[in-house]
C-alpha cells in the first residue's frame, strides 16, 4: 500500500536537456510533499499547473480534447 511505481525510458542526445530547458520546453517547479505523496493522483498535473506561477497557470484552462475547442 502507498507504493508508486512508474517505469518508462527517456533520452537526450548530448546537450540537448540543456538546449531544451534554455528555450524554455520545460517547466521546473519546486517540489512539494503534497505532490510527491498525493493520494488522489489523476488531477494532479491539473493541480500543479493551477498553481504555478505566472504564465504557466493559463494552460490549466486548456481544455482535455483541444478539438471541442
Amino acid at each position: 500500500d502507498g507504493v508508486r511505481v512508474y517505469a518508462g525510458y527517456s533520452g537526450w542526445s548530448p546537450g540537448q536537456l540543456e538546449a531544451e530547458l534554455e528555450e524554455g520546453s520545460w517547466w521546473i517547479l519546486p517540489a512539494s510533499a503534497d505532490a510527491i505523496f498525493a493520494e488522489h493522483t489523476g488531477d494532479l498535473w491539473d493541480r500543479l499547473v493551477r498553481s504555478a506561477p505566472g504564465g504557466i497557470r493559463f494552460h490549466s484552462t486548456f481544455p482535455d480534447d483541444p478539438s471541442l475547442n
